[in-house]
């Protein structure tokens, strides 16, 4: 396993970060932008704007359900779409970034970083070379074993469950459209 100690933030003057998401939430632009270092900019671009925006962002976040249409979204030409030294965040599911061509940046600088939480093959097998690349940052796509999250999925159900007997629009909803 390489040395993942020297994984820093650069501090820069101006920084960009990407969220592609189901839906558009200010609150996570913002906290995103500021745990980065940056300023949060409220922008909300339809999906046909990716390709023109890769070009200004220092970090991507991919968040978005897996449809047809984000299927190997991200993939080789629009990672080299990314300013060199780009930081990519996965946190969605890995049939949305192309795993070759992700492995190709990371392997030639194009990339400075990727924290991965998907892969094409989960667990990810002992021979994949996301192992030994420096600038990975590997977590183990358990988010939902987190302490405490057993009390909280309880009270959004429940919340949920009195949203859809009103007829209201439910909390965190995924649609997939």
């Amino acid at each position: 396993m390489p040395d993942r100690k020297g994984l820093a933030l650069h501090p820069k003057t101006h920084v960009t970060a990407l969220l592609v998401s189901h839906r558009f939430s200010a609150d996570h632009g913002s906290r995103i932008a500021a745990a980065a270092g940056g300023e949060p900019v409220d922008e909300l671009h339809p999906p046909q704007a990716l390709r023109a925006l890769l070009p200004r962002c220092d970090w991507l976040v991919i968040a978005c359900p897996l449809t047809p249409e984000t299927h190997g979204l991200l993939n080789a030409e629009l990672i080299a779409r990314l300013p060199r030294g780009a930081h990519l965040i996965s946190i969605a599911r890995d049939e949305i970034v192309r795993e070759p061509a992700l492995i190709e940046a990371l392997q030639n600088g194009h990339l400075a970083v990727a924290y991965l939480d998907v892969f094409e093959q989960e667990p990810l097998p002992p021979e994949s070379p996301l192992w030994d690349l420096p600038n990975v940052v590997i977590s183990p796509h358990n988010s939902g074993a987190a302490r405490g999250n057993e009390g909280r999925t309880l009270e959004i159900f429940l919340e949920n469950l009195a949203r859809w007997h009103r007829g209201a629009l439910l909390i965190n909803e995924v649609t997939g459209a």
